[in-house]
């Protein structure tokens, strides 16, 4: 991947130039989300435009794309969860102007001028992880493999023996 994305921004510079930054970044950089995953190979694409709204909120617009590997929860193996998401954060000196923001905004408190932006899309990332990781049920292969089970064992009628034991008594 040519465009790599830099992992520390001065994000209140950006909003003062209308800064645009589209790249890359390597799944294998992000600890956390990493852990959490089947495998780290890849890569996150982010696409963020920084400006102000009509109000003046300084802003963080863009996308994030990246297909994960998880572990299904089911039968173990690995399951592919491609994400698209969509970003719209207002950049905010505390969580007191938090109570302020539209509803459309979330929240980015900014307690120094620079920001991590590998931390930034890794947060953005675990929060959209499923809370539980799983294949289709018709696709998963443990579904399968009960199904077959199902198929080839033939299961003997419950009140069979009741008719055995009254054949008897009669």
């Amino acid at each position: 991947m040519s465009d790599q994305l830099p992992d520390t921004i001065k994000p209140q510079s950006l909003v003062d130039t209308g800064g645009r930054l589209n790249g890359f970044i390597s799944l294998d950089k992000m600890a956390r989300l990493s852990a959490q995953l089947a495998s780290n190979d890849g890569f996150v694409e982010a696409q963020l435009s920084f400006g102000k709204d009509v109000q003046g909120i300084r802003l963080v617009r863009g996308t994030i794309k990246t297909e994960l590997q998880l572990t299904c929860q089911r039968c173990l193996e690995v399951v592919s969860y491609p994400l698209d998401l969509k970003l719209s954060l207002a950049l905010i000196a505390s969580a007191e102007q938090a109570e302020d923001l539209p509803e459309e905004y979330e929240p980015l408190v900014l307690d120094s001028p620079a920001l991590s932006l590998t931390t930034l899309i890794e947060d953005e990332l675990l929060l959209a992880l499923p809370i539980v990781a799983m294949h289709p049920e018709t696709t998963c292969s443990i579904n399968k493999e009960v199904a077959a089970e199902n198929e080839t064992v033939e299961k003997p009628h419950p009140f069979a023996t009741l008719a055995q034991l009254k054949g008897k008594l009669d």
